[in-house]
C-alpha cells in the first residue's frame, strides 16, 4: 500500500491497525471508526482511500472474509457469519460471492472434497 502525506498516512496506519484489532466486531461501521478517531466520516473514507488504495468497507470486508474461509473449514456457514462480524448469512454470502466468486457453501464444499484427496 502506498502513502501520501504523511500525517494523514500515520494516522490512516492507527486505523488500519484498528480495523485489525476490531473486524470481528458486527457493529463496526465507517460512522463507528469515524467517531472513534474524531474525524468526519468523509475525510476518514476519502483519506484511507488515498493511503491504501482501498475503500473502508472493503478492506473490513476482505478482512472478514479471509477469516471466513479458515473458519468454514470447521463451521456452519451461519456460524462463521455471526464470528466475522456478518449480521446473518446472507450478508456473508453476498459478500464471500462478491470477492472470492462463489457461495460460502460451495466453498466448504470444495474444501471438503478437496481434504478427501488428500
Amino acid at each position: 500500500y502506498k502513502a501520501q502525506n504523511t500525517f494523514v498516512s500515520g494516522r490512516m496506519e492507527d486505523v488500519r491497525r484498528y480495523l485489525l484489532e476490531h473486524y470481528l466486531d458486527s457493529s463496526l461501521s465507517v460512522a463507528a471508526v469515524a467517531e472513534e478517531f474524531g474525524i468526519s466520516i468523509s475525510y476518514l473514507s476519502r483519506s484511507f482511500k488515498e493511503a491504501f488504495d482501498v475503500n473502508l468497507l472493503e478492506y473490513i470486508q476482505r478482512l472478514r472474509i479471509e477469516q471466513a474461509k479458515k473458519l468454514l473449514r470447521t463451521q456452519t456457514v451461519q456460524s462463521v457469519a455471526k464470528e466475522v462480524g456478518f449480521w446473518e448469512a446472507q450478508a456473508l454470502t453476498r459478500a464471500f460471492k462478491k470477492y472470492e466468486g462463489l457461495a460460502p457453501a460451495d466453498y466448504k464444499r470444495f474444501l471438503e472434497k478437496e481434504q478427501t484427496w488428500t
